[in-house]
């Protein structure tokens, strides 16, 4: 288990697998459900999969409010999906939060928007608040997690295809 450092970007978390039979290579990549099959215990790492040195969860400004706009049925959201419950269970996911956390979220937007009458960006200026806020929690986890399996930083060599 590592963080893994490419090129000029944070060191993040990555937990994958590669599956081998006969020394050939069957499958590979984030198969967390299999992982977590097979080494329940580990499961603190899969959440944080992705998320950086310091815990932020992969773009968890855009991310996050990719899946909480629909939640709130805002009037000018740009981004839908059938199932609101799902995006709202994703975003919470993503975050690292109980889905109660994610309601206060909900509910404090809803009040923002409410009172001043105002648009989608301002709607997500308060989700940008909150997501900072978030920056000491994650980095609290990320640093308990490095500690706890003893995790070091590896660097990678970049490849052609990554930018």
């Amino acid at each position: 288990m590592q963080l893994t450092k490419i090129g000029t970007q944070l060191p993040y978390f990555s937990i994958t697998v590669e599956e081998r039979t006969e020394h050939r290579l069957r499958s590979f990549g984030c198969m967390h459900k299999e992982i977590l099959e097979a080494y329940p215990e580990l499961s603190d790492l899969v959440t944080m999969h992705l998320s950086d040195i310091n815990g932020v969860p992969t773009h968890a400004i855009e991310n996050g409010w990719y899946w909480l706009a629909p939640s709130l049925e805002l009037p000018t959201v740009q981004y839908k999906h059938a199932d609101k419950s799902e995006a709202f269970d994703f975003f919470c996911n993503h975050c690292r939060i109980p889905l109660h956390e994610g309601r206060k979220i909900q509910d404090a937007i809803y009040e923002n928007y409410e009172r001043h009458d105002t648009s989608t960006e301002d709607a997500k200026a308060v989700w940008v608040e909150i997501c900072e806020s978030m920056k000491p929690r994650w980095k609290r986890e990320a640093n308990e997690l490095i500690k706890k399996y003893n995790l070091k930083v590896v660097q990678r060599r970049q490849t052609r295809f990554q930018t």
